[in-house]
């Protein structure tokens, strides 16, 4: 049987529909020949979530997103989805948005219930958001947030005590080389000062030397110790007359001791002289004659020393 043009371009044309129709469902999850129901849950807010997500139960996904509406009449999203036949699921559980990983992509996850009766095809579930996984991190992480503050400050009080322990190092480290630099150059002048004075030691020991040698060669030293050893003889004889001199005048102190003894008893000349009023009255005229004479000689020294520079005599 010869078939027509027009008839063979319908069948390429609704085989080619039926290829897209089964590549969009198995591009989206869906198993077309897998028998399914639908259900729909109402929500506030559906957080991003858009036709195609994926329906999981326990990490199996057993639907998907149909379509996403709003119903203005419960100021709410309407969001339909279906879910296989397979999987029975009670009239009181939950359609939960949560995330699906961490790109921020989204799926209804159905918390199921213990009521004995069935969701049927058109029913309704409760609605309602999973606390994602960012915001499970991020209890976290606030703890681990606020040690890490803790952690940071005590950083910085660290790093601030570093500081100051350098910068007070680097303080005392410069002290230290300025003094070093000061004790080196007092340390170079002394040097040279120590180099001249061992200069001047040199020579003054060369000079020594010479002087020695001079000596030596001169016959002083022999001398010298000759002269020394006359110097001691003599010292010794000298003290020992020195000693006879002592003697002697220790004698003639006793006996003027005697003599003056015996002036006081008033016997013998010395004392009659002492004790003799007409002796000091004498004396006593004879000194008063002797001013005069000495006062005259001061006022006319010419009548006693007769001189004349041009051989002419002074007259009174």
């Amino acid at each position: 049987m010869k078939l027509s043009r027009e008839f063979r371009i319908f069948l390429f044309i609704a085989a080619a529909v039926a290829i897209l129709i089964f590549g969009i469902g198995v591009l989206q999850g869906r198993s077309i020949f897998a028998r399914s129901f639908q259900v729909h849950a109402y929500y506030a807010d559906v957080d991003n979530l858009t036709a195609g997500s994926k329906v999981m139960v326990n990490g199996l996904q057993v639907g998907q997103v149909l379509s996403l509406d709003y119903d203005v009449d419960q100021r709410q999203v309407k969001v339909v989805f279906d879910i296989v036949k397979d999987i029975r699921v009670p009239d009181d559980s939950q359609a939960l948005i949560a995330d699906l990983d961490f790109f921020g992509s989204k799926c209804i996850k159905l918390a199921l219930g213990r009521s004995p009766q069935a969701v049927e095809n058109g029913g309704r579930l409760i609605g309602g958001l999973q606390s994602g996984m960012l915001d499970r991190l991020g209890g976290k992480v606030d703890p681990l947030t606020a040690r890490i503050d803790s952690v940071l400050v005590d950083l910085q009080v660290i790093a601030r005590a570093i500081r100051q322990t350098v910068q007070d190092s680097a303080n005392r480290t410069n002290r230290i080389v300025r003094n070093v630099e000061a004790t080196t150059a007092e340390l170079s002048q002394l040097t040279r000062q120590f180099g001249q004075t061992a200069r001047r030691v040199e020579a003054l020991t060369t000079e020594l030397h010479g002087l020695v040698a001079g000596v030596r060669q001169s016959g002083q030293v022999e001398r010298i110790l000759g002269n020394t050893a006359r110097l001691t003889d003599s010292l010794s004889a000298t003290t020992s007359r020195a000693n006879r001199v002592l003697d002697a005048a220790r004698t003639s102190t006793e006996e003027l001791k005697t003599i003056l003894y015996k002036v006081n008893q008033g016997e013998g000349t010395l004392s009659q002289a002492l004790n003799s009023r007409q002796l000091y009255d004498n004396l006593d005229r004879t000194t008063r004659n002797l001013d005069s004479l000495v006062v005259d000689l001061k006022k006319r020294p010419w009548r006693y020393v007769s001189f004349s520079v041009f051989g002419r005599r002074h007259r009174d």
